[in-house]
């Protein structure tokens, strides 16, 4: 890992910057700021709070727990298959508490 990269204020500040760039017209920052949160375990905790930091509607929510959990509906979006069960409430709790803003 570069050294720059291991100052958390640095690393804050450039995952900060990615998900701003929808500001200025950069391509889906969230995939970004996943893929870097994948990349490294000393860094991803900054990177997903970043990518959880405000979210639009429930569907990242949704999409975050098992798949036997949901489906897609075609345009209509994203349904659950099954009750939820306390193992899909604990995910729940790893990113909700990332969430700073929310637009329901």
């Amino acid at each position: 890992m570069y050294p720059c990269l291991a100052n958390p204020h640095i690393f804050r500040q450039i995952c900060d910057e990615i998900r701003l760039g929808t500001e200025f017209g950069l391509p889906r920052p969230q995939y970004d700021l996943a893929s870097l949160a994948r990349t490294c375990r000393a860094l991803s905790e900054i990177a997903l709070d970043s990518l959880w930091y405000e979210i639009q509607g429930i569907g990242p929510f949704i999409r975050c727990m098992p798949s036997d959990l949901w489906e897609r509906d075609g345009n209509r979006g994203l349904f659950l298959r099954r009750p939820l069960k306390s193992s899909d409430i604990h995910i729940l709790g790893k990113y909700t508490h990332r969430m700073l803003r929310s637009q329901l």
